[in-house]
C-alpha cells in the first residue's frame, strides 16, 4: 500500500477532524477487538480489522510527525536517536534488563518507576557507547567500519 499511495502520502494535508476520526476508529478497534498482527509468525487475526487499524495508526503517526517537524529541538533529539538506533537496538537489552532488576528487586522501587528509569538507562548507555565509539579510533573501526579507513589504524606511526 505504501508504494501505491506514495505521492498521496507526500502531498497529504492533515486536518484536525481526520486525525480525530482516525484516533476514534483506532481506539475503538483496540478496545472492542482483540486482534493482532504478528509479523514473526506471519499471522493476522482479522485482515479487515487489522488493516483498518494499521491505516489509522499510520495516519496518526504521520500527523504527529508533521507537528514534530515544526519544533527544532524535538527534530534534533529524534534525529540523534535515529542515528543511534542501531546501537540502541544492539545494546539496550543488557542495560535495561540489568538496571530494572537492580531497581525493582534490590532498590525496592515500584514496577512503574523501575521500568521508566530502566528505559532511560537502556537508551542512554547505548548512546554513550556510540559517542565513545565515535571518538576512539579502534572502536570506530570495529563498530563503524564505514566511518573510518581501517588501514590507517593498522599502519604503525612514525618512529
Amino acid at each position: 500500500l505504501g508504494s501505491a499511495f506514495r505521492s498521496n502520502i507526500e502531498d497529504i494535508k492533515f486536518s484536525a477532524w481526520k486525525i480525530a476520526l482516525a484516533l476514534c476508529v483506532f481506539s475503538a478497534i483496540q478496545y472492542y477487538f482483540d486482534n493482532t498482527i504478528d509479523l514473526n509468525r506471519r499471522r493476522v487475526d482479522d485482515l479487515f480489522v487489522c488493516t483498518i487499524s494499521a491505516l489509522c495508526g499510520i495516519y496518526i503517526i504521520l500527523s504527529i510527525s508533521e507537528v514534530v517537524t515544526k519544533f527544532q529541538m524535538a527534530t534534533r533529539v529524534l534525529s540523534y536517536l535515529g542515528q543511534g538506533s542501531l546501537f540502541i537496538l544492539i545494546f539496550h537489552f543488557a542495560a535495561q534488563n540489568t538496571s530494572h532488576h537492580i531497581f525493582y528487586y534490590h532498590g525496592k522501587m515500584g514496577h512503574g518507576l523501575a521500568s521508566l528509569l530502566s528505559f532511560f538507562i537502556g537508551v542512554g548507555i547505548p548512546l554513550l557507547a556510540l559517542e565513545v565509539a565515535r571518538r576512539v579510533r579502534v572502536l570506530r573501526a570495529l563498530w563503524m567500519p564505514n566511518m573510518t579507513d581501517v588501514r590507517q589504524i593498522s599502519r604503525p606511526g612514525p618512529a
